[in-house]
């Protein structure tokens, strides 16, 4: 990997790392293996949309699972409805 393009998979795990924990429902610390998986990502080619895309429907999916949206609940769930920041 040439200087360059280490330090565009740097900033790619940064951002893959900053989606993550922006996602709602997520808790916790970031490991190694987060980052090591964000970096596969980025060998992979997978753009950063597909992976924002990817958290907010793991997000949607833990609410529903969990029950945390009622059929009856009043208001709405603000940040799964934020549009994508470019």
């Amino acid at each position: 990997m040439s200087a360059a393009s280490a330090s565009d998979c740097d900033r790619y795990v940064i951002e893959v790392i900053r989606l993550y924990r922006a996602t709602p429902t997520v808790v916790g610390s970031v490991r190694l293996a987060d980052r090591v998986l964000a970096r596969r990502l980025y060998d992979q080619g997978v753009p950063l949309y597909v992976i924002r895309n990817a958290l907010v429907l793991g997000a949607a999916r833990r609410v529903l699972h969990n029950g945390l949206l009622r059929p009856d609940a009043a208001g709405e769930v603000p940040s799964l409805l934020r549009p994508a920041r470019p």
